[in-house]
């Protein structure tokens, strides 16, 4: 295969069948000890100033190393893999997780070539340490979002959990009777017990809430899983944008035929089937004395109507106001919406995200194929302020209109995550903020915006204005809790 590599995040990561074909991965860093960026620009500078004169300078080490391998390639085939070593390139490679065969090759591939390096015939756990962090690198199982890395204190847990298992292996009776002795070691004392006790009790009563007045940021929850969400173009509108979530009247010849209609204008697609039965009751009428089977006319011509799948707009609207602090309630949303993220990932969204906070709202990510930014904003996301929900609302009819001015087809979905409390309106100000609420929430459902408000309000007494506003908004209404259950399917389904 060729790969075409840029440097531009929105291009996403290679599938993982491609990565597979890599023998080796490496990191490459940037230098951060003075002396070695010292190193460097002195370098840098004599090689500018006399570049033969440099390149000379290196003859000996490059001579040296040019030996160095030809000497390692006759080693080569005389480099030794124990089974012991065997063992442990299968045990690492099971151990992350890596999917077929060929990271476990490359691996013992790259572990001979080390040894023969060395200028050794035998092949040691030093030489399979090396030999992964190469190879396993870009191999390892990884979810979306997770930045290609290999754990190295698992792999040495891993190679040290090896070895002390060849050790038992060749001292069996020894390890057996070790066993034994070790049984008998007591459990933990009524004195530890309490102590134990006494330190998770200690813990509980350090917990505190944050001040909500005060600006915090927090990290991302627990993640749920959801199921993927399907969407429905009602509109009839026909696309010609690829991704896996909303059906839609495809504008090309790409999609499933699902029925047919006249055309309108020039005919690019012919619905064969249709085609033949609007002929068929004419038939006895055009029948003439030549040999011709079928006769069809001009208004008999069908074309097909193709269902295709297009990807989504999806706006997510964050309540990032200091009653998001409270009961930490920024954590768990924070992890739904990154449940939402990694739905989008796998169908191709473009996503979009608005934090409302303080006195305005602001678009912290303007639509982008790259979910990786928006998880990268959503890492960063402070918590802190007033609750300016009616700016909220109205940059996001903002973008909606800007992004109809790109793409008249585009499918926007609004995902609104907030408890509803709106305390500040347009101006800054506490005036009439009401009003202005309810004002945008009939633009909203006037314009017929596709909108899910995610409640993240918690605890027994709740005000429910996230479900009012739900209702005044036209859009369909979930709590946070319900979040990671089939009801947020439903509520999709229902929304459509």
């Amino acid at each position: 295969f060729i790969l075409i590599g840029t440097m531009n995040p929105e291009e996403g990561d290679l599938r993982p069948q491609l990565l597979d074909r890599f023998g080796l991965a490496v990191e490459i860093g940037n230098e951060i000890e003075t002396e070695a960026r010292i190193e460097v620009v002195k370098r840098r500078m004599g090689f500018e100033q006399d570049p033969a004169k440099f390149v000379a300078s290196w003859d000996e080490e490059e001579e040296l190393e040019r030996k160095r391998i030809v000497e390692s390639r006759k080693l080569l085939p005389e480099v030794n893999v124990s089974d012991e070593m065997l063992y442990m390139i299968s045990d690492i490679c099971a151990g992350f997780g890596v999917d077929g065969l060929r990271g476990d090759i490359v691996m013992y591939k790259t572990a001979v070539t080390i040894a023969a390096y060395e200028g050794r015939t035998e092949v040691n756990a030093d030489d399979v340490r090396e030999s992964a962090i190469m190879a396993l690198l870009h191999r390892q199982r990884r979810q979306p979002f997770q930045e290609p890395s290999l754990d190295q204190e698992k792999l040495d847990e891993i190679i040290n959990q090896e070895n002390i298992g060849q050790n038992n292996s060749r001292e069996s009776s020894e390890s057996s009777g070790e066993q034994e002795s070790s049984s008998d070691d007591p459990g933990p004392t009524e004195s530890d017990q309490n102590d134990e006790q006494q330190d998770i009790e200690n813990q509980g009563d350090s917990e505190s809430f944050p001040d909500t007045g005060k600006e915090e940021i927090f990290e991302i929850g627990l993640i749920p899983k959801i199921k993927q969400l399907e969407i429905r173009a009602d509109d009839h509108k026909q696309r010609t944008s690829f991704g896996r979530r909303a059906e839609t009247n495809s504008a090309s010849g790409v999609g499933y035929y699902v029925s047919s209609r006249v055309p309108k204008g020039k005919l690019s697609d012919l619905a064969l089937d249709a085609t033949l039965r609007a002929a068929a009751p004419l038939q006895k009428y055009r029948m003439n004395d030549d040999s011709t089977a079928v006769v069809i006319k001009s208004n008999d011509l069908r074309e097909k109507v193709r269902y295709s799948q297009t990807g989504t707009l999806i706006i997510f609207v964050v309540d990032a106001s200091g009653s998001m602090g409270a009961q930490r309630r920024m954590v768990e949303t924070k992890g739904a919406i990154m449940a939402l993220l990694l739905d989008a990932y796998q169908r191709r969204d473009t996503v979009a995200m608005i934090m409302f906070r303080k006195e305005t709202a602001e678009l912290i990510l303007p639509p982008t194929n790259s979910v990786e930014l928006a998880k990268n904003m959503l890492n960063t996301l402070p918590t802190g302020g007033r609750t300016p929900l009616s700016s909220g609302l109205l940059k996001t009819m903002e973008i909606i209109e800007r992004e109809k001015t790109k793409d008249v087809n585009s499918l926007p979905l609004v995902v609104l995550l907030s408890d509803g409390k709106s305390n500040v309106g347009l101006d800054g100000t506490k005036t009439m903020h009401e009003s202005e609420l309810q004002n945008i929430c009939e633009e909203f459902k006037f314009r017929g915006v596709r909108t899910i408000v995610i409640d993240t309000e918690t605890g027994y007494v709740k005000l429910g204005k996230a479900k009012d506003l739900a209702t005044h908004i036209g859009g369909t209404y979930i709590t946070l809790e319900e979040f990671a259950t089939q009801n947020l399917v439903n509520a999709i389904n229902q929304n459509r």
